[in-house]
């Protein structure tokens, strides 16, 4: 979508869609994902006749994608700015003395597997486990991301009709954000009330800059 920002949960929920699906794409597993999911495509599982699995994002709306088994669902719940420096300062630019600030976007991302039975769902998540584990520093170098730390897995737990394993792990973003001094309006809007022109609207204006 067009409309979804780099680096923002959407993005990055849909960069570890991308990066499950490669995997399952992979030879020598008893699943493969194929860009069009068709529940006719369940199967007996092995190497030589994977199965189909689905691999989607939390937020996807196929009715048979959500409803498919084994099924990877990718999900970044939410993101905290944290600081780096006092007051998140970067740099300043002297002669408009535009301000440039710096933060940390942590936002965990977690990864639930599902399966028919627990140990479908548990090596579901262990290959997903692995391939980010193995794959983070390119993550991290493509995606221009600070840092993909290690991933953790649950043990499966049983749920209304299947089971479910959670691989999670937290991305960390380094973003930027500037501002510029509003003080040299204030000082038009101050000089042109002192000198008789005392207008509703810059009046109005200089009370909402400086509350």
């Amino acid at each position: 979508m067009s409309d979804i920002f780099r680096g923002s949960l959407l993005d990055v929920a849909g960069i570890f869609v991308a990066v499950v699906q490669e995997r399952f794409k992979e030879e020598g597993l008893p699943w493969r994902w194929a860009e069009k999911y068709e529940r006719g495509d369940d199967q007996d599982a092995t190497a030589e006749a994977p199965a189909a699995i689905a691999v989607t994002s939390a937020y996807a709306e196929e009715d048979v994608v959500r409803d498919a088994l084994p099924r990877v669902v990718v999900s970044v719940p939410q993101a905290a700015l944290t600081s780096i420096a006092s007051g998140n300062r970067a740099a300043i630019r002297t002669p408009d003395r535009t301000e440039v600030f710096t933060a940390f976007d942590q936002m965990p991302v977690s990864i639930e597997c599902r399966g028919k039975t627990s140990g479908e769902s548990s090596v579901v998540a262990d290959v997903v486990r692995a391939a980010v584990a193995c794959s983070r520093n390119g993550i991290r170098e493509a995606f221009n991301f600070h840092d993909v730390s290690l991933p953790a897995m649950t043990e499966p737990k049983k749920l209304d009709g299947y089971y479910s394993a959670v691989v999670s792990f937290q991305v960390t973003v380094q973003v930027l954000w500037k501002t510029t001094p509003i003080a040299p309006r204030l000082q038009e809007i101050a000089a042109k009330i002192r000198a008789g022109e005392p207008d509703a609207r810059l009046i109005a204006l200089c009370v909402d800059f400086t509350r």
